[in-house]
């Protein structure tokens, strides 16, 4: 399992333990190099979003959607899954 914490909660962290008399400038510093760190948490697909917190009949009933009802409505309905699948939009349907 992956060690995931926010920016805000390190930045919050020091902030609590901040007695060594650290000089502004290099406080702002340590601040703005911790808010420019890269999130370690992943962000979610598209599908992962549409099938998270779903039961696994309401995840079947969505997967039957989207290749069914969705995709019958184009004459491609590989690419037009695969293009919801990226969040684009296809308008032939």
């Amino acid at each position: 399992m992956a060690d995931l914490i926010s920016r805000q909660a390190v930045i919050e962290a020091l902030d609590s333990i901040n007695c060594c008399g650290w000089v502004e400038d290099s406080w702002e510093n340590v601040c703005s190099i911790i808010e420019h760190v890269p999130s370690a948490q992943l962000e979610m697909t598209r599908i992962e979003n549409a099938l998270h917190g779903k039961s696994a009949e309401e995840q079947y009933d969505f997967l039957r959607w989207l290749m069914q009802d969705y995709g019958m409505r184009f004459t491609d309905t590989r690419a037009a899954v695969i293009e919801w699948l990226k969040g684009e939009r296809r308008e032939d349907g």
